[in-house]
C-alpha cells in the first residue's frame, strides 16, 4: 500500500516531510499511514485541511491541545476479535484506553463547536462506546491486572487460594 512518489513530490521533498510527520505519530500504524499520504487533489481539499490544522494549532496556542496520549495500535487485536479470537489482558486494556482517548478527543472538540467548525465533523465520527470501555476499566487495575471485583467468583477464588497458600 506504499505510495511511490512522483518526480514532483521528490522535487518538493515530500518523502522527507512525510518522514518528519511519521516521527511525531503515537503508533506504528499512524506512522505507516503518515508515510503513505498523497498530496491532496484539489484546492478545496487543501484549503479544508489547512483550516483543520489551523484550528488544532489554535487549541495548542490556547493551552487546550488535542491529547493523543493513551492511543495504542489495536488493529491486530481488532482483527482477531472480529474473527471470534480472545484478547489478552494487555490488548483489552489498550483497547479500552484507545476508546477512552477517542471519547476524550471527541468531547474536547465538541465542547468548542463554535471555534472548531472544521474539526467538529471529524470528532462527530468518533463513537463513544461506554458499554465496552466501562467493563474494561472496571475489570483491570493500573498495572493491567485483573481486579478481584472483575467477576463475582474471582474475588472468592483468590481469597481461597491465598488462604491455602498461607
Amino acid at each position: 500500500m506504499t505510495h511511490t512518489p512522483s518526480k514532483t513530490e521528490l522535487d518538493l521533498g515530500w518523502p522527507s516531510l512525510l518522514e518528519q510527520l511519521a516521527s511525531r505519530c503515537h503508533t506504528l500504524r499512524g506512522a505507516a499511514l503518515a508515510r503513505d499520504i498523497k498530496p491532496l487533489d484539489s484546492f478545496q481539499a487543501a484549503h479544508r485541511r489547512q483550516a483543520e490544522i489551523a484550528e488544532a494549532r489554535r487549541l495548542q496556542d490556547r493551552g487546550e491541545p488535542l491529547s493523543f496520549g493513551g492511543i495504542y495500535d489495536v488493529q491486530t487485536a481488532l482483527g482477531r476479535s472480529a474473527k471470534g479470537g480472545v484478547l489478552d489482558p494487555d490488548e483489552l486494556v489498550e483497547m479500552g484506553s484507545t476508546l477512552l482517548t477517542a471519547t476524550r478527543l471527541r468531547r474536547h472538540i465538541l465542547a468548542r463547536v463554535a471555534d472548531l467548525p472544521n474539526l467538529v465533523p471529524l470528532a462527530s465520527d468518533l463513537a463513544e462506546l461506554p458499554e465496552v470501555t466501562g467493563p474494561i476499566s472496571d475489570a483491570f487495575d493500573e498495572q493491567r491486572k485483573l481486579k478481584d471485583s472483575a467477576s463475582p467468583a474471582l474475588g472468592g477464588l483468590r481469597s481461597r487460594v491465598n488462604h491455602l497458600l498461607a
